[in-house]
């Protein structure tokens, strides 16, 4: 079955006629068009190259931001604003692998096409409105290490910060980000979409901007879930306003903005370990506030004697190491939490985009694609690790982002050592080292020691 959200792998032709659509029915309440683009040249090549460009028109009220162009040695930050009826012939002139902003040609690969789409909710990382982001597959570039530094221009300490700060992207993974390279699209659709839940006592009001007076018989459609049920509504939209009960017990919850064609207007969902669209309404599970709190609590203080930060963990990547080696050290030491979906800048990131790969790749739940998280880093470290160590994970939503609590416990069975490896390490301040052989080696072995005369070895 087709989904109404997203489509890959698109004949060109097909995604055109999806945007002329999109433009047709938006085109009264679109503005104007900006085109914030990143181009890049290497050495030797005086070709400018896209590392990153969206293409977006606002809505008719919204503040227009005008930036100036940055033009630094190798890097050059293109703005360029279009009048909305204008923006079909540019988009033609793409489809020719001709990009131009500002007067200036900027290369694109020839094979680089519009082929997919994705209906992304109100609050996404383009834009307060929802709407329809569509991309051209992207092209591998090489991206400057050094930081952009000018006297009269703005600092960033990289390429990719620079691209996630001038073409406004909430979201962005650096080197990681799927989108370096790509063309992007965003038509807002301003002819309805949620503007906020608000819960008051056990009912969700839910408020709904309508641009168009005459967009009627508009639904409001979705699902309360449970562990082991689940209960749909289906209200007809009769107003700027819609309540609805709010069940105590639930742990995911989804609802849409339908119209009797069949357009999506706008969505929500969340569940328990991540939430888009609007701010989250459900009830946290029972330890999400003291685990919040832990949370919060080791990023002010940082990485230390028992804190350590992860930003991802997959099986084979370095980090697979390190976060073996951090969990022996805190063994040998006094133990500690290792917080995976922090960055080493106390960012948190949130572990979202590994269980959504787990969930689609394996067909799960989002509960058990968490569950298979946490079994193949079990896996990762009681596999490696010399003796048995119980280990204790949580999870916890932090500013819509799912955090992983591994607490490592002061181990009984000293030394803990790295079986491959055949090392031993402590913790000392926020680093893993090998212990003193004078001093720390000593007091491990000597644990030993005192296991055996209080078993009567």
């Amino acid at each position: 079955m087709k989904s109404p959200l997203r489509s890959y792998n698109l004949k060109q032709e097909e995604t055109l006629a999806l945007i002329r659509t999109v433009l047709e029915a938006n085109m009264p309440y679109y503005s104007k068009v900006r085109i914030r683009c990143v181009a890049v040249k290497t050495e030797n090549d005086a070709t400018w190259h896209n590392a990153l460009c969206l293409i977006s028109p606002f809505p008719k009220g919204v503040l227009l931001e005008e930036k100036t162009n940055c033009k630094y040695d190798s890097v050059h930050l293109f703005e360029y604003w279009l009048n909305p009826e204008n923006l079909k012939t540019y988009l033609d002139q793409i489809t020719r692998n001709k990009l131009i902003v500002d007067k200036e040609q900027i290369r694109l690969d020839q094979q680089a096409k519009f082929n997919q789409y994705e209906y992304l909710p109100s609050n996404n990382n383009y834009s307060p409105y929802p709407g329809y982001l569509y991309s051209i597959s992207r092209e591998n570039i090489n991206i400057p290490q050094e930081p952009l530094l000018a006297f009269d221009l703005p600092f960033y300490s990289n390429l990719y910060v620079a691209m996630q700060h001038w073409c406004d992207i909430k979201d962005f993974h650096g080197h990681a980000d799927a989108r370096t390279g790509s063309i992007l699209l965003f038509l807002p659709e301003c002819r309805a979409r949620f503007e906020r839940f608000t819960q008051i006592d056990n009912k969700l009001h839910i408020e709904v901007t309508l641009e168009k007076p005459k967009l009627l018989n508009l639904h409001l459609k979705g699902a309360w879930k449970y562990q082991e049920t689940s209960s749909s509504f289906d209200i007809p939209i009769m107003q700027a306003a819609v309540a609805i009960d709010l069940p105590a017990t639930a742990e995911e919850f989804e609802a849409y903005i339908i119209g009797p064609d069949e357009t999506i207007y706008d969505y929500h969902r969340e569940g328990r370990f991540r939430t888009i669209g609007q701010n989250r309404i459900l009830k946290v599970l029972a330890k999400q506030d003291s685990n919040e709190a832990k949370v919060r609590t080791a990023i002010r203080m940082g990485e230390g004697e028992s804190i350590e930060f992860k930003s991802e963990i997959k099986p084979g990547n370095p980090k697979q190491e390190e976060l073996i080696e951090t969990a022996i050290a805190f063994a040998n030491t006094r133990g500690g939490t290792i917080f995976i979906g922090i960055d080493d800048h106390c960012v948190i990131k949130g572990i979202e985009r590994e269980l959504a790969t787990i969930e689609r790749k394996n067909e799960l739940t989002q509960k058990q694609a968490l569950e298979d998280y946490i079994g193949q880093i079990r896996q990762i470290i009681v596999g490696t690790i010399s003796k048995p160590l119980p280990l204790e994970f949580a999870s916890v939503v932090v500013d819509d982002h799912t955090i992983l609590l591994l607490e490592i416990p002061i181990g009984e069975n000293k030394p803990y050592a790295h079986k491959l490896k055949n090392a031993i390490y402590v913790r000392r301040g926020a680093s893993n080292v090998f212990p003193d052989p004078d001093s720390e080696l000593p007091q491990l072995y000597e644990s030993i020691r005192k296991t055996d005369l209080s078993s009567g070895n």
